[in-house]
């Protein structure tokens, strides 16, 4: 099998290199320290294996494979997880990973995750259209699941309810829950396509809203309207927005 490995931790691609020393059969076409370098090469070299971390800056491996799937021209790599934190294991298995590896990562169930991994390469079962298939299948179900975003430096799943309202900033998107307040590397548009909900409304060029968060909202100046999230927030409505929100909550 031909693999790369995707981690910024030099120590945890040093770790694998050793790990690999008794596995003849596997042969590395690159180490990677960040997921974007990651991405050219396996778009370029379609490598049957992704050792991948998930919590990496800039990128995160969650976003980078997000960004691969938009590659449906080339055939799909399988995934070995890597990271230092359990809570992204469903997130993982949702992708139809083939392991998750917590570092440390032992040499025992490092040996175990690439049996599973060579299993199924070998299993008809998982021959390249069957995957390709899996793969979009997960891609769509995805939209109406979660979306990946991070806080104080960790990725977490967020279920599309229970995002309240989102706004642009730049090169990222805030996202706003009950609780917290979380970042994703994406533009509005990207975030609006990836939720894919009829709950989740574009009521301004820099605003998403979830619909159901609305207690109320009144008219503004220059025809918008001043949105009452039940959080307490208010959010312009531009006009260009406004009659369709209205529509919709009648």
């Amino acid at each position: 099998m031909r693999a790369v490995v995707v981690d910024d931790e030099r120590l945890s691609r040093e770790k694998v290199r050793q790990l690999l020393q008794s596995h003849s059969d596997v042969e590395v076409l690159a180490y990677c320290s960040n997921a974007k370098a990651a991405l050219a090469i396996i778009i370029a070299q379609e490598p049957d294996l992704i050792f991948l971390d998930i919590q990496m800056p800039e990128m995160t491996g969650l976003e980078m494979l997000d960004e691969l799937y938009k590659h449906a021209e080339i055939n799909l790599p399988q995934i070995i997880f890597i990271t230092a934190y359990d809570e992204h294991a469903i997130a993982a298995f949702d992708m139809n990973a083939v392991d998750y590896l917590l570092k440390p990562m032992k040499a025992d169930r490092f040996d175990l995750a690439l049996a599973r991994c060579k299993e199924r390469v070998e299993n008809e079962e998982f021959t390249d259209p069957k995957r390709q298939e899996l793969f979009n299948k997960y891609k769509e179900s995805l939209k109406s699941k979660f979306v990946s975003a991070t806080h104080l430096g960790k990725v977490y799943p967020l279920q599309v309810d229970e995002i309240i309202w989102a706004k642009s900033e730049g090169n990222y998107v805030r996202i706003f829950t009950k609780e917290r307040f979380y970042m994703k590397r994406a533009t509005l548009s990207e975030l609006e396509s990836t939720l894919n909900s009829r709950d989740i409304l574009r009521i301004h060029k820099s605003h998403l809203v979830n619909i159901n968060a609305i207690t109320h909202f009144e008219s503004s100046s220059h025809s918008d309207l001043m949105i009452t999230l039940e959080s307490g927030e208010q959010i312009k409505c531009s006009r260009n927005f406004s009659d369709q929100l209205k529509k919709i909550l009648g």
